[in-house]
This record gives structure tokens, C-alpha cells and sequence, in this order.
């Protein structure tokens, strides 16, 4: 089975290049995501096996994984340390890293308290916004509101 390697635009690779680029993180990861229930990794891959027998159009070199975090056994009962299991329900290929974006935005909307909001520009649509993610640390001007229930989150917070 041929390898075929191709970069984020979708331009051919040689594996030299492939090889260099994947060791970049920055490149390579697309969007990430964790909190205490799920896992989301938006990825580009670059690697379409049996490339050569597959119309480039289709081609999927973007990724997206989902991992479960099981905090509690079956009665309820805290687990010593949280398993991580793969969800391959969830977890796909995709061949443009918008249809990638859509699907990492859609997982974390229906599972991980994500939501959309109207978008305020008077045009319509709508725009993502990501909640509780550990991964990504809050923007230094941001309330931390972290610890408060959520009615003493709304009239207090530290800067």
C-alpha cells in the first residue's frame, strides 16, 4: 500500500518534509481540548494511505480524536485514575481542516458545554465559544472565576 504525504493547503509532500513538519506541534495540532469528561484533538495528519489508487480530492489528511474521561465507576464511585478510552464513533478523518473545525466544534457543543452564540457583526451567523478547556490557559484580563458557584461568580471574581 503506497503512502501519499500532503501539507495543511493540501500540496504534495515529499516524506523528508512530512517527517520535519509533523515534528512540529504548532503545525500539526489544529485545535485541542480537554476538560473532565473529553478529550478533542483536531490534527493534521498529512498521510493518506493507498494515495496513489484515491482521487486526490479525496484525500483526508486532517484527523480528529476523541477520547472519553471516565471519572466514576458503574455505581457511581470515584476511580482511583480517570481512563482515558477512545471514542472511534467520534473520532474521524476529514479532507479540508474546515470540515475538521466543524466537527471538533460540533463534538464539543453536543459534549463538552461548548456553545454557539449569535454573531454580534449584524450579519447573521454565529461564532464558537470553547468553555473549560484545561489546555488552554484563561486570557490574563479574564475573571477568574475558578472554585465560585456560579451566583457568586456573577458579582465577584479576581483579576
Amino acid at each position: 500500500m503506497a503512502v501519499t504525504y500532503m501539507d495543511r493547503r493540501r500540496l504534495p509532500l515529499q516524506s523528508r518534509e512530512w517527517s520535519r513538519l509533523r515534528q512540529n506541534r504548532e503545525y500539526t495540532i489544529v485545535r485541542e481540548f480537554e476538560n473532565e469528561r473529553i478529550n478533542v484533538t483536531a490534527e493534521w495528519s498529512g498521510v493518506v494511505k493507498n494515495g496513489k489508487n484515491i482521487p486526490k480530492q479525496h484525500w483526508k489528511p486532517f484527523s480528529l480524536s476523541v477520547t472519553n474521561i471516565i471519572t466514576t465507576d458503574g455505581e457511581g464511585r470515584p476511580l482511583e485514575r480517570p481512563l482515558r478510552t477512545p471514542d472511534p464513533m467520534a473520532s474521524r478523518e476529514f479532507r479540508t481542516e474546515q470540515e475538521l473545525i466543524d466537527a471538533y466544534e460540533d463534538i464539543l457543543v453536543r459534549y463538552a458545554g461548548c456553545e454557539w452564540l449569535p454573531s454580534s457583526d449584524g450579519q447573521g451567523g454565529r461564532h464558537f465559544v470553547e468553555r473549560g478547556n484545561i489546555l488552554v490557559p484563561p486570557p490574563p484580563d479574564a475573571v477568574d472565576v475558578r472554585g465560585m458557584d456560579e451566583e457568586a461568580a456573577d458579582v465577584a471574581g479576581s483579576w
